[in-house]
């Protein structure tokens, strides 16, 4: 695995089929995955014994459950048929994920949306891909599929210009996500304000979420000199010039730590632990931060 730039296109995206996900609960549904289904049938993890008279199956007596049976019954070993899920990538695609400093966070998050594509595709698991503006409705850019087109998605995302600022778009989008038998992608720079942010994610409480927090580090500092230099709004995007001062760049590094810590103590409210992804993609790092994830 490597490291994807913001100029990665879509033969990078094959990077990311190695990525896997493991939810907890075991998930409904006939369609083959990689997940632990309710479902019993073929499937090489071990799930519970039946008495042979229910589940017919004499391949897979178990001779010792059955031996110690004090009322002579014969049991048989059952395993779970693997399951797949309905994955959304969910993507915050207001204004200020166009403000760049030392990053691309908007091509940083089409090349997630297709890379997860890939790798849900891979995994048997159907993915849709949904952009919310801040200025109205929602975009379905890939309806539910179990194909991955890169090229097509990230053509969509192309042709598409993050604009709005407003929140609201983004938790109506997340209240229309699948609530069983799902995983959701929350793909975002995250400039929302600490309430904003609560209400997307109450909205999807009860599902399985991945916050993926876009970082752009140059927008937490400005130049710590006297002069005139150009600040980035990280909210807007909107660039301004501006009479720069050392006192000025502590104020405004601070104020970025402070913004940043307001949000980590909401996800950490709702049980939530982003994944950072900071100015570009690790696809080993990223890998393995959702190997831990809790879901």
């Amino acid at each position: 695995m490597s490291t994807v730039g913001a100029d990665a296109g879509a033969a990078t995206a094959t990077l990311f089929e190695a990525l896997a996900w493991r939810l907890r609960a075991r998930q409904p549904g006939a369609r083959l995955g990689r997940q632990r289904g309710r479902q019993r049938g073929a499937g090489d993890a071990f799930a519970d014994v039946a008495p042979l008279m229910r589940w017919p199956d004499p391949r897979r007596i178990d001779l010792r459950r059955s031996a110690l049976d004090p009322f002579g019954e014969v049991f048989v070993r059952r395993f779970e048929t693997p399951a797949a899920v309905d994955v959304t990538v969910l993507l915050d695609w207001s204004g200020s994920l166009a403000a760049s400093a030392a990053a691309d966070r908007r091509a940083m998050a089409a090349i997630l949306a297709a890379g997860l594509a890939q790798a849900a595709a891979r995994a048997g698991d159907r993915v849709s891909i949904v952009a919310a503006p801040g200025d109205g409705a929602a975009v379905m850019i890939r309806p539910p599929t179990r194909r991955a087109d890169a090229d097509a998605i990230l053509d969509a995302l192309a042709a598409l210009p993050p604009r709005g600022g407003d929140a609201e778009p983004l938790r109506a989008a997340a209240a229309e996500t699948p609530l069983r038998g799902a995983l959701v992608f929350l793909v975002s720079d995250f400039e929302l304000s600490p309430e904003a942010l609560d209400d997307v994610l109450g909205t999807l409480d009860g599902r399985d979420v991945v916050p993926l927090w876009l970082r752009d580090t140059g927008l937490d500092r400005i130049a710590p000199r006297w002069g005139v230099s150009e600040i980035v709004d990280p909210e807007t995007g909107a660039a301004r010039l501006a009479l720069t001062r050392p006192a000025l760049a502590r104020r405004h590094a601070a104020a970025r730590v402070a913004a940043a810590a307001a949000l980590e103590t909401v996800f950490a409210a709702h049980g939530r632990a982003p994944i950072m992804l900071a100015d570009q993609i690790d696809v080993a790092e990223l890998a393995a931060a959702l190997g831990e994830a809790a879901l």
